[in-house]
């Protein structure tokens, strides 16, 4: 008997990401479809610390060949951090302009 039950399976299945976000980026000439696990910043500032935003690499696929375990520390840092740099700022806007006001 080679068949699994349904709840072996669900049990031996792997889990889901609830966080993960997709990400293209081009390293060294190469394009890459990335998945990075995502925690955006936490805390006010003013109860609580403030947290900035974090992204770990999980996943690099070049074609359909995950490469991630092939990429040096540095070449996953470098594509966490230019995720990173391409989420808004929430916290950073313009002043509003008031009437009478020239810009």
């Amino acid at each position: 008997m080679n068949t699994l039950s349904p709840a072996t399976k669900a049990i031996l299945a792997p889990l889901k990401r609830k966080s993960t976000e997709t990400f293209h980026y081009d390293l060294c000439g190469i394009g890459l479809v990335c998945e990075l696990d995502y925690e955006g910043p936490s805390g006010d500032g003013w109860n609580e610390p403030r947290e900035s935003a974090d992204a770990t690499l999980c996943e690099a696929f070049c074609g359909d060949v995950d490469i991630v375990e092939l990429l040096s520390d540095d070449q996953r840092r470098e594509i966490e951090l230019a995720f990173l740099e391409q989420e808004p700022e929430f916290d950073v806007c313009d002043e509003p302009e008031f009437d009478g006001e020239a810009a």
